[in-house]
């Protein structure tokens, strides 16, 4: 019996060192710069620590998915021509709300 309890003892101390290595802890976000046009309107913030390097490798991997089976009802190219916002978008929202919830 004691033998039995050392064994589970040991398990969940080598389970808990596992889980522990392989999670990183997030640091609080913060932001870090801020672009603000001339008349004062903020255009984008820098944001730091916002996801885990794997939360973002998960969102990359879907981007590339999105845009390879939905095309162009969830990737948009944008020229940089006058008044474009010149970049090319991937709408990811929707699909992360369903794929990776929390």
């Amino acid at each position: 019996m004691e033998q039995q309890q050392q064994q589970q003892q040991q398990q969940q101390e080598e389970t808990d060192e596992v889980s522990a290595s392989s999670h990183r802890i997030l640091q609080e976000p913060q932001i870090t710069a801020q672009h603000v046009r001339s008349d004062g309107t903020t255009l984008a913030v820098e944001i730091e620590s916002a996801l885990s390097e794997k939360e973002s490798q998960s969102v990359q991997a879907l981007a590339t998915c999105q845009r390879r089976y939905f095309g162009k009802s969830h990737f948009e190219v944008r020229s940089f021509g006058e008044g474009e916002g010149g970049n090319n978008c991937t709408f990811l929202s929707p699909t992360l709300q369903i794929v990776l919830p929390g």
